[in-house]
């Protein structure tokens, strides 16, 4: 990877991590080493719903490949042998484009599945 190419990826994991923050999650950018396994790109503190989340942030000149950032998130989290379930999202930008987050569908279900028991938990007894 080309220097250039390694601090476009390193300004936006801060950006990515600075978003996190301005929603009011505790974070920080993980720690990598040559094989980039040892930590997420953005770890977020004290965070946990519905598990722990491994943020991969892809940013890219050309559209960034969703299933190349979740490949390498999944691999990566095998690598680190992470002790607690931990769900693969993928912030993925092109220059000049869109922000994208992608997780995988089984994970989008279990985010439904919680949200709707939140939902269920919070409706008043016998209420609408």
């Amino acid at each position: 990877m080309g220097a250039h190419s390694k601090r476009k990826g390193n300004v936006y994991e801060r950006q990515t991590a600075t978003w996190y923050r301005g929603l009011g999650i505790e974070c920080k950018r993980g720690w990598q080493s040559r094989e980039g396994c040892d930590d997420p790109d953005v770890v977020l503190e004290n965070f946990s719903w519905p598990n722990r989340l491994w943020i991969e942030c892809k940013h890219h000149k050309k559209p960034p490949s969703a299933f190349a950032a979740m490949k390498q998130a999944q691999e990566a989290m095998e690598k680190a042998e992470v002790s607690l379930v931990q769900m693969p999202v993928c912030h993925l930008h092109q220059s000049h484009g869109e922000h994208l987050v992608v997780i995988t569908r089984g994970d989008w279900g279990r985010i439904i599945g919680a949200l709707e028991s939140e939902q269920e938990r919070r409706q008043p007894a016998g209420g609408e």
